[in-house]
């Protein structure tokens, strides 16, 4: 259970920061971007710590954690309408959809899941990221870390596409909980935000065409299988592949 509350922690923290660059810029009308620009956030505050300035992972969590209680303070002397709440459940119940299959396969299904090759180097870079700063491994070389395989291993993806292992080092609970299924979340997680940028596009579709309608399933409908559609097909298809 603790894997589910990272990942439902993690949704809630990129929805406050989202949702704070959402209001200061008072673009209350554009209010289901507020994930995405969240996970943005995130990702480009994380790099800028790490590899700009130096600082540990451990150091860039607690950063985070002291900027996510400051907007939520904001958010609250702001008021957080239904609408916003509305939008937090409704990813957040899409990502216990997509997560579910994973208690029924177990380990089988989410440890291999997609393409393995991506999913074992993201997760060594994460573990490289966790541990160490980036002064250790700017000017390092594979047999400096010959004791410990994962480290030599991830020296050679530390700065390819290092957003995606960086923003999941610091998903990470303090080195503690099943890693497989953290990383499997993670990438849920990020499936689950999909849905409100789909959901957005759709409705600013709808409007531009003039097409006006209360139904509130035709709005939901056509994102929310993009994104289910999408995710457990990339997974079959990867699967075979492993096979």
């Amino acid at each position: 259970m603790l894997e589910v509350f990272t990942g439902l922690g993690f949704i809630f923290a990129i929805w406050v920061l989202g949702r704070s660059a959402v209001s200061i810029c008072s673009a209350i009308d554009s209010d289901w971007l507020a994930m995405p620009i969240g996970l943005c956030l995130i990702g480009l505050t994380a790099n800028l710590l790490y590899f700009g300035i130096g600082l540990t992972i451990p150091w860039i969590q607690r950063l985070l954690l002291f900027a996510l209680l400051l907007c939520l303070y904001w958010n609250i002397r702001q008021g957080i309408g239904r609408q916003a709440w509305k939008t937090l459940l409704a990813v957040c119940g899409i990502f216990m959809l997509l997560a579910f299959p994973a208690w029924i396969g177990g380990e089988q299904y989410y440890v291999f899941r997609g393409n393995h090759w991506d999913h074992f180097n993201y997760i060594n870079q994460a573990l490289a990221l966790l541990n160490n700063p980036y002064s250790v491994y700017h000017h390092a070389l594979a047999g400096n870390f010959l004791d410990n395989d994962i480290f030599a291993h991830a020296l050679l993806f530390i700065g390819k596409r290092p957003a995606v292992g960086l923003v999941f080092a610091l998903l990470l609970p303090g080195g503690v909980g099943d890693i497989h299924l953290l990383a499997f979340l993670y990438v849920t997680v990020l499936w689950s935000l999909v849905f409100p940028a789909m959901y957005y596009a759709w409705k600013r579709i709808l409007a531009a065409y003039e097409f006006k309608t209360n139904g509130i399933w035709f709005s939901i409908c056509p994102p929310l299988a993009y994104v289910v559609g999408r995710s457990r097909m990339r997974g079959r298809k990867n699967n075979k592949k492993n096979r």
